[in-house]
C-alpha cells in the first residue's frame, strides 16, 4: 500500500513537471504561423515578434520569482502550487482568444509570471517524496523536465494541426493543467513527510571552506556563494548551463524553421518538431543508463564535463550546419543527425547530480532554503540571459553585412553560448566529487 502510494505520487510530481516545461515551449513552433494568420505579421518581421513574445515569458517569470517567495510565507505549500496551475491555465487560454500582438505579448508575460518554479523542482521533491525514494525521484525530475522542454513543441504542433485551431490548443492544454492541479490537490493533501525528514540530508561528504552556520537569508547568501567555494562554483555550472540550455534551444529552432538573409532553407515544423521529440526520447534512455553506469565507469565529475564539452561543440556548430547545408536536399540527413544528436547529450543528463552535489557542499540548515532560492535564481538567470543575448541576435540577423559571412553573423550568439559553458568546464576543475554509487543516497 505504501508503495503503491509513493507510485501515484511520483506519477503526479511526473505530470506537473512536464507541463510546467512544457509550458515554456510548446507554442514555438506555431509562431510563425499564429503571426501570420491571426495578426497578419509579415514574413520578415516574424523573427522580432516570436523573440518578443519569448522576452515577455523570460521577463514574467523574473518578476514571479518575487511574488512566489512572498506567497510562500503567507500559505502552505500546496497552496501556492495550486493558484500556480490554476493561473498558468488561465493566462494559457487566453493566448488563444486574444486579438492584438501587444495583448498575446502581456498574456505571456502573466503566464511566465504564473510559473511557481521556487516549488516545482528540487524543494518538491524533497517535501512530497519519502528519503529513500528521492534517488528515483530526482531521475524521474531531470527525465520530466527533458521531455517536457524538447518535445513540448512537437507536442504543440500535433496537437494544433490535430485540433486546426489555436484557441482550441490552448483549451486542452488548460484542461490538462487543471486536471492536474486537481491530481495534485488530492495525492499530496495529506503529506506524511515531517519536517525533521525533510531537512535530514545526507551527510557532507566534501566541504573546502567552512561556513558561518546562521538562518537568515543574508547567512545563506554569504555562506553558499561567499565563504563557500566549492557550492559557488556548482551553483554557477547548474544556472548558467540551465540558461544556456533555454536560450539555445529557442535560437536553433528559430534558426532551423525560418528563412534567413532572404533565403529559401527552411526545415519544416514538422521535421523540426520531430527530431526534437526522438531526442527527448533517446536523452531520456540516456539518462537512464547513465544513472546506472556512470558509477561503474568514471567519476559524476568526468561525466559532466564531458557533457558540457559536447554540449560546446554541438552549439558552435549549428550555425554553421544551417548554412553549409543551404538548399542542399541530398544532405539533409546530416542535418537530422546532428539535430538529434545535439539533444540527445545536453544539460538535463547531470542537473539533477548538480544539484545532489550542492546539497552536499553546505551544511544541512542551508539545503531547504537554498533549494527553493535556486528556483529563483534560476528563473532570473534564464531571463537575463535570453533578454540580453536576444538583441543581438536580432541585430546581427537584420544586418548581414556587419559580418558578411552569413553563418558567423548569427553565430556570434552561439559562439557566447560556447564560450559561457566553457566558463563552467573550468569551475568544475578545482575540487573532487564523490565517485562510489553507494554515497548517492539523496
Amino acid at each position: 500500500m505504501y508503495f503503491s502510494i509513493v507510485v501515484v505520487k511520483l506519477c503526479v510530481m511526473v505530470s506537473v513537471i512536464i507541463l510546467i516545461n512544457l509550458m515554456k515551449h510548446w507554442q514555438l513552433l506555431l509562431l510563425p504561423s499564429i503571426l501570420e494568420v491571426e495578426y497578419s505579421i509579415k514574413e520578415e518581421d516574424q523573427v522580432f515578434y516570436i523573440m518578443l513574445c519569448y522576452m515577455a515569458y523570460f521577463y514574467g517569470m523574473m518578476a514571479g520569482t518575487y511574488f512566489w517567495t512572498k506567497i510562500e510565507e503567507k500559505m502552505s505549500s500546496q497552496g501556492s502550487i495550486l493558484i500556480s496551475l490554476l493561473a498558468l491555465g488561465v493566462f494559457n487560454f487566453m493566448q488563444g482568444t486574444t486579438k492584438s500582438i501587444s495583448g498575446f505579448a502581456f498574456i505571456r508575460f502573466c503566464t511566465g509570471f504564473s510559473c511557481n518554479v521556487n516549488k516545482i523542482g528540487s524543494s518538491y521533491v524533497h517535501e512530497q517524496i519519502p528519503k529513500e525514494h528521492r534517488k528515483t525521484a530526482f531521475f524521474i525530475n531531470s527525465g520530466s523536465g527533458l521531455i517536457g522542454t524538447v518535445s513540448g513543441p512537437f507536442v504543440g504542433h500535433l496537437l494544433n494541426d490535430y485540433t486546426q485551431s489555436f484557441m482550441i490548443t490552448c483549451f486542452l492544454i488548460t484542461m490538462a493543467i487543471f486536471l492536474v492541479a486537481i491530481c495534485n490537490v488530492f495525492v499530496f493533501m495529506h503529506n506524511d513527510i515531517g519536517e525533521k525528514e525533510v531537512q535530514e540530508e545526507a551527510v557532507v561528504l566534501f566541504k573546502r571552506h567552512p561556513s558561518t552556520i546562521g538562518f537568515t537569508m543574508k547567512h545563506l547568501v554569504i555562506s553558499c556563494f561567499w565563504t563557500n567555494l566549492t557550492s559557488r562554483k556548482l551553483i554557477l555550472c547548474f544556472l548558467i548551463n540551465s540558461s544556456v540550455m533555454q536560450s539555445d534551444f529557442v535560437l536553433t529552432s528559430l534558426l532551423f524553421t525560418t528563412k534567413f538573409h532572404g533565403g529559401d532553407y527552411a526545415v519544416s515544423n514538422f521535421t523540426i518538431g520531430l527530431c526534437e521529440f526522438i531526442s527527448a526520447i533517446l536523452g531520456l534512455f540516456s539518462l537512464g543508463m547513465a544513472n546506472y553506469i556512470v558509477p561503474r565507469l568514471i567519476s559524476y565529475k568526468f561525466y559532466i564535463m564531458i557533457i558540457i564539452a559536447y554540449s560546446i561543440v554541438c552549439t558552435m556548430l549549428t550555425p554553421f550546419i544551417k548554412f553549409y547545408f543551404e538548399g542542399q536536399e541530398i544532405k539533409y540527413i546530416t542535418f537530422y543527425v546532428f539535430y538529434i544528436l545535439k539533444y540527445v547529450v545536453c544539460y538535463f543528463l547531470y542537473t539533477s547530480l548538480l544539484r545532489y552535489f550542492i546539497n552536499l557542499s553546505i551544511f544541512k540548515p542551508y539545503r531547504k532554503p537554498l533549494n527553493i532560492m535556486l528556483g529563483t535564481f534560476r528563473s532570473m538567470v534564464d531571463g537575463m540571459i535570453f533578454n540580453l543575448l536576444i538583441p543581438l541576435f536580432l541585430i546581427l540577423g537584420r544586418n548581414s553585412q556587419l559580418i558578411g559571412i552569413g553563418f558567423l553573423n548569427y553565430g556570434i550568439t552561439f559562439l557566447i553560448f560556447g564560450a559561457l559553458q566553457f566558463y563552467t568546464l573550468t569551475l568544475l576543475t578545482t575540487f573532487k566529487m564523490p565517485r562510489e554509487e553507494a554515497y548517492m543516497t539523496i
